[in-house]
């Protein structure tokens, strides 16, 4: 207790790494999926689990980044497969349906 009369709560179970998403009833609880990662014996640690986590983030962030990247620069033009199974271009397709009358 310090001379302000103010008290800090430090338990954390013995653990070194502190990562406590909410207090549920009062009770600090560790996040679902470092949880996860420590039962399946991923990681041995919070600060492991914590990391690989994050390590995850990165790699799916990354790969989306990837995905959207490469599907934007690709100069193929659209092509629409009709009725007949012919390969048109776009722009003649939509052409084609406003020549054709009602």
């Amino acid at each position: 207790m310090s001379e302000l009369g103010i008290e800090f709560e430090e338990e954390y179970n013995g653990s070194d790494f502190h990562i406590r998403s909410r207090k549920l009833l009062g009770e600090k609880t560790t996040p679902t999926m470092i949880t996860f990662l420590i039962d399946r014996g991923v990681a041995k640690s919070e600060k492991q689990a914590f990391i690989i986590s994050i390590a995850l983030i990165v790699i799916f962030i990354s790969l989306s980044v990837f995905i959207i990247r490469v599907s934007l620069v690709n100069n193929e033009p659209i092509k629409v497969i009709d009725k007949y199974g012919r390969s048109i271009p776009f722009d003649d397709y939509v052409q084609q349906l406003n020549e054709k009358p009602l």
